[in-house]
């Protein structure tokens, strides 16, 4: 449900114009807020776990996109951290020597590699991401199922927002 309540006239228009406008902004400005405390966070568990930041990068694109049911190969890895062959080849590399990452035979075409996370990497990934997600499922808690179906829509329509303009 996109909007809600009767059509507003003349002045009422205006205020609730106003009033949109205000709600964007403060709506980009958490989006923001979040970016830079993700970021942080991200900057903080990498530190932790001696891995780049395009390491860490690298690390929640797999887990991604093995989620998905998409495992990515190096070459689509290079591609979506904008990398040349040798540097992620450097990349997959680290993270297999540290245990995060596998490399494993694509099952459509064995002359393929793609990259799988490791029990380590889950392990280790869980150890500091399961206390951070049940903060979140404790901020969430006052929040009815609805209020958080119209959330989940806001933010896809800001990341769809944000994905066409990189794309552009």
């Amino acid at each position: 449900m996109r909007s809600s309540g009767a059509p507003a006239d003349g002045a009422d228009k205006a205020k609730s114009s106003e009033q949109r406008v205000e709600l964007a902004r403060a709506l980009g400005d958490l989006m923001r807020d979040m970016t830079l405390e993700s970021d942080r966070l991200a900057h903080r568990f990498a530190h932790h776990h001696e891995l780049h930041a395009t390491d860490f990068r690298a690390l929640t694109l797999i887990y991604t996109a093995e989620q998905q049911g998409k495992p990515l190969s190096p070459s689509k890895l290079a591609a979506m951290l904008s990398l040349s062959s040798g540097a992620v080849t450097y990349l997959v590399e680290r993270l297999v020597s540290s245990g995060h990452v596998t490399r494993a035979d694509d099952p459509t075409d064995r002359r393929r590699v793609i990259l799988r996370y490791a029990l380590h990497g889950h392990e280790t990934a869980s150890a500091y991401f399961v206390p951070l997600g049940m903060h979140i499922a404790k901020g969430l808690a006052e929040f009815d199922d609805e209020s958080l179906r119209t959330a989940r829509d806001v933010l896809r329509a800001m990341h769809e927002a944000m994905t066409t303009f990189d794309d552009e």
